[in-house]
């Protein structure tokens, strides 16, 4: 039989989806981070009881063990229905699950997936951000070092970068982001997504800070952090935001040991056309000028030339 993998509410109970019911009602075994969260969950269709007898408990701990249990095995490559539920949304995203799932794989038992609610796509679908790709990072780490480490790793993405925070931390990691990427960045703060003291706030990263102390006498609940990336060439002021000028000066020395001064060579153009895919003229056209050590006021004038014939194309 197959290994069903279930995705349950991340907050109100009413998102369960009547597939998602109907494969915990059919299963003989439900593999459940807390058995006494699935057993609240479904109380409210008069299920309690009989998920309750069914329920076997699957955290982080129990879950490595339940992997090396021969009999455990054998149950999941037997005729019995098992389903895999975490505490909230989607298993294996930030929970456990996911060394169950590639047990199931490796024992060439089928995995089939039941969708529905993930507090990473319901965050970032009200998010306002228009990126096409995003990064999910998972919670922040709980020390500063390794904080500071992970913000700086995802400082230039161009992509959102998605994370989970708890409240006792939000207050810091708030505070770390605005001193690594600046006050500029914008984000979107989702706490307690779908419950009754659900909150959204918007704005940049001073905002949200000031937001989230105006709006809740006390900050409780689980958090889900969603921050713009890096749009384009934003925050590329000139020439040293590529490296020192001695470096440019060196590559360009190596790359035309003889460059002349008066003229652009198809090489300069072609380098110059690259730069320009990613950055605005004045600045391709310094970059370009520092390597060659030819005069900058070629290369812009090449520069205008090659972005009126894309308008005209």
């Amino acid at each position: 039989m197959p290994l069903y993998v279930v995705a349950t509410p991340i907050g109100n109970i009413e998102d369960l989806s009547p597939r998602a019911l109907q494969t915990l009602k059919d299963s003989q075994l439900i593999l459940a981070e807390d058995t006494r969260k699935i057993r609240d969950l479904v109380a409210v269709y008069g299920l309690a009881n009989q998920i309750e007898r069914k329920s076997q408990r699957c955290d982080s701990r129990a879950e490595q063990q339940l992997c090396k249990d021969p009999k455990f095995i054998e149950q999941l490559k037997s005729n019995i229905q098992i389903a895999l539920v975490s505490d909230a949304g989607s298993p294996a995203i930030s929970d456990p699950g996911a060394s169950i799932v590639a047990l199931a794989y490796r024992e060439g038992v089928q995995v089939i997936p039941v969708p529905g609610p993930s507090a990473v796509t319901t965050a970032l679908s009200i998010s306002g951000f228009s990126d096409t790709q995003f990064i999910f990072a998972g919670y922040f780490p709980r020390t500063s070092n390794e904080r500071c480490k992970i913000i700086q790793q995802y400082k230039t993405a161009k992509s959102s970068i998605v994370f989970y925070e708890t409240a006792q931390r939000i207050d810091d990691s708030l505070k770390e982001l605005c001193e690594l990427w600046g006050a500029e960045r914008q984000a979107l703060l989702a706490r307690e997504l779908t419950k009754q003291y659900e909150s959204l706030y918007r704005g940049t990263l001073p905002e949200i800070k000031q937001q989230l102390v105006e709006g809740v006498s006390e900050c409780k609940g689980e958090m889900v952090l969603v921050l713009e990336g890096v749009k384009g060439a934003k925050g590329v002021k000139g020439v040293k935001e590529w490296g020192s000028e001695s470096a440019i000066q060196s590559l360009g020395a190596t790359l035309y040991p003889d460059a002349n001064q008066e003229q652009l060579s198809e090489e300069d153009k072609f380098m110059l056309k690259l730069l320009l895919e990613h950055l605005p003229s004045k600045t391709g056209a310094a970059i370009a000028a520092k390597i060659t050590s030819k005069k900058r006021k070629l290369f812009y004038e090449q520069a205008i030339k090659i972005t009126q014939s894309k308008k005209e194309s």
